[in-house]
């Protein structure tokens, strides 16, 4: 798969993943991978598996998908 880094100037997802000093895709899908699986408060919102640390596996990917 190929990696690659995240814009500064991109979307809240990306500025989250920046908080957490996760500057790249492959850095992004295993902090992803590593969070536990768990129902989410509130799925229409994906941010929320980082306020959760945790996420089903559709909010999972969506998020990545954001990133």
């Amino acid at each position: 798969m190929k990696n690659f880094t995240t814009d500064k100037n991109q979307e809240v997802i990306s500025e989250e993943f920046l908080n957490r000093n996760i500057l790249d895709f492959h850095s992004a899908c295993k902090y992803v991978s590593e969070l536990p699986y768990k129902r989410n408060s509130d799925k229409k919102n994906i941010q929320c598996i980082f306020d959760d640390l945790g996420g089903t596996c559709s909010t999972k990917h969506a998020i990545l998908i954001k990133f």
